[in-house]
């Protein structure tokens, strides 16, 4: 019984010592993008923050997935709308603007 209590009592020092490692604060992530966001969903708290205020154009894999999520979820009759500050954003890579 001993030699039960004594394991026990060496694995709860043995875990509780070194538990406080894997509750350190992570060390920032290095990110080579202009600008990141990450954000607990569950919450809404934003966990890293680089550059979010400034303004950034979307990338081809945004466009893409837009494209993607148009074409899953529309038909193509389907009239689209899009709010009236959308004329005053720049044009995409292709060089096309969108006016109403």
């Amino acid at each position: 019984m001993k030699k039960i209590t004594k394991f026990i009592a060496s694995t709860l020092i043995f875990t509780s010592v070194f538990s406080t490692i894997a509750f350190a604060k992570a060390p920032e992530p290095e990110l080579i993008g202009t600008s990141a966001l990450a954000v607990d969903l569950e919450t809404n708290e934003i966990i890293y923050a680089k550059n979010i205020d400034k303004k950034m154009y979307p990338a081809s894999i945004t466009k893409l997935m837009t494209a993607l999520l148009l074409a899953e979820n529309k038909s193509p009759g389907d009239l689209l709308t899009y709010p009236e500050a959308a004329k005053n954003e720049a044009p995409y890579s292709y060089g096309l603007n969108i006016h109403p």
